[in-house]
């Protein structure tokens, strides 16, 4: 094998993490009311958010002036969950709402009463989160399993859940 080829055993992997990181965006919804986790000089703090995932990447706005802003630009490793699904990823401010059109046009058919009451505010901007980490419990049968995502190292683990 030469430099730069993967093995059968690397493809099939990035194969069966293709496959189910495909099935697993494709379950989860277009947007999503999710909690935010920012941290920045020792203080953790949360809030729940309207989040509308393109892709594979999860957006929201806020104001530049809010705490989760300024932990943002300071430590930009977050987090996002709702229900079963957990995300910890980078998040970066991508500029103002109404110059983003894909975000502008998911967030208004998603969230109109936000879109429109905060969009045009001066201050108001754009976050992106991607992924480098999700991990969601999935039943099968009333069986539960917990699914691992690495993002980076394309890897995808589902392993039974045990409770001894």
């Amino acid at each position: 094998m030469s430099t730069g080829m993967l093995s059968d055993g690397e493809m099939k992997r990035i194969a069966d993490f293709d496959s189910a990181s495909g099935k697993l965006f494709c379950s989860i919804p277009d947007h999503l009311l999710m909690v935010l986790s920012t941290s920045s000089e020792g203080r953790v703090s949360s809030r729940t958010m309207s989040v509308v995932v393109i892709g594979d990447r999860f957006l929201f706005q806020t104001d530049r002036r809010m705490l989760k802003c300024r932990q943002i630009l300071s430590n930009p490793q977050v987090a996002l969950c709702a229900g079963n699904l957990q995300v910890e990823g980078v998040c970066t401010m991508l500029g103002v709402p109404t110059e983003s059109p894909a975000f502008a046009h998911a967030y208004k058919a998603c969230f109109p009463g936000s879109y429109d009451r905060y969009s045009a505010f001066q201050d108001e901007r754009v976050f992106e989160v991607v992924p480098s980490f999700i991990q969601r419990w999935v039943y099968e049968d009333d069986v539960p399993f917990i699914e691992r995502f690495d993002m980076h190292g394309q890897r995808y683990v589902k392993e039974q859940y045990r409770l001894s």
